[in-house]
């Protein structure tokens, strides 16, 4: 039944009370084998539906077939502009198959159509996986926020290191993230990258002061320049402090920095 019939059908049974017992009625006649064959012909060819809730879901999984060929996928928003319709039957499928309400043919056909059963899980994959891409090009998981080309990646990753503060990521995820090298405290890394830059000046040059243009590696100096205005606005940790002391650090004064950098 077209979708004009199916409009026309349901107005005639809206107006009358009596229609809307009396279909029903007819289908449980026929389930039970008490429907003559005449009858059962006549309405048949008038398109009475025996099973309304099958031609419901035939009609949805055909809108999502279109809705594949369309968008290339089955992630139909749950509020979709496109069809909010689809996007509600979509979420039931999902929840009908966690009860294990969906039969095995439904299941087969949706699972063939590609249908996506776990968004959240399949969107993470995607983003690791474009994880891993960018380490393979750049060397390592630090992906800038201001990166036009990573807008979407940033932001995951972002996400991903809020999760972890607070506990909300799973230890399997953390687990990958980690072995991939994944950085958790990007900032806490960068001062680690630079300390270790500090310590391999001195092994090579006897002690920690860097030439205020030193050409092999203006950010060390700027980052020395930085160190020392942290602590003097005690924004440097005892830790640190104690680490730098213990590999000489030349405290000096800030002023020296910043007049050197002007």
């Amino acid at each position: 039944m077209c979708d004009r019939q199916n409009h026309e059908f349901f107005s005639i049974l809206l107006e009358d009370s009596q229609l809307v017992l009396w279909v029903p009625t007819q289908r449980q006649f026929r389930k039970r084998g008490l429907l003559s064959a005449d009858r059962l012909r006549r309405l048949e060819a008038l398109g009475v539906e025996w099973d309304p809730y099958a031609a419901y879901w035939e009609e949805m999984f055909a809108r999502l077939v279109r809705y594949k060929e369309r968008f290339g996928h089955c992630k139909v928003p749950k509020d979709s502009p496109e069809d909010s319709q689809l996007g509600h039957w979509v979420d039931k499928q999902r929840q009908f198959k966690g009860r294990e309400h969906l039969t095995a043919e439904r299941l087969r056909r949706l699972k063939a159509l590609g249908f996506a059963w776990d968004p959240f899980s399949e969107r993470w994959e995607e983003m690791f996986a474009r994880l891993l891409t960018f380490k393979e090009k750049t060397g390592c998981c630090d992906v800038p926020r201001g990166s036009p080309e990573n807008v979407q990646l940033a932001i995951w990753a972002h996400a991903q290191r809020r999760l972890y503060k607070f506990g909300r990521l799973s230890s399997e995820r953390v687990q990958r993230l980690t072995a991939l090298g994944f950085e958790w405290d990007p900032l806490t890394a960068a001062w680690e990258e630079m300390f270790a830059h500090l310590v391999r000046y001195k092994e090579r040059f006897g002690h920690c002061n860097v030439p205020a243009k030193w050409p092999e590696d203006q950010q060390l100096r700027r980052w020395i320049g930085n160190q020392r205005q942290f602590r003097k606005t005690k924004r440097l940790s005892r830790q640190r402090v104690r680490r730098l002391d213990n590999v000489g650090f030349d405290w000096g004064t800030i002023q020296s920095d910043l007049n050197n950098a002007a």
